[in-house]
């Protein structure tokens, strides 16, 4: 089982934190709306990259057929992290 505790809580500031979301990168994700059941190819995605943008640190997941750029507040909102065990 994976340790997922270094992602702080949603309401530990409203940016990711460098380190946090380089810690994220290549885990994969699926929207929460589609997580209580196994998850299909094309509802998984994965953290590919970091940006910084207006002094926000936001992660980029990539979906088989789109990519999306998320705050912290957007990905704890839309996102949880799919544990490979």
């Amino acid at each position: 089982m994976t340790d997922f505790s270094f992602i702080s809580s949603p309401g530990e500031m409203n940016t990711f934190s460098f380190e946090t979301a380089y810690k994220l990168l290549n885990f994969h994700v699926a929207k929460k709306s589609d997580s209580h059941k196994k998850p299909s190819i094309e509802h998984l995605g994965y953290v590919a990259g970091i940006v910084h943008i207006n002094e926000e640190v936001e992660v980029i997941i990539k979906f088989l057929d789109r990519v999306e750029q998320l705050t912290k507040s957007q990905f704890y909102k839309k996102m949880v992290v799919i544990d490979d065990d």
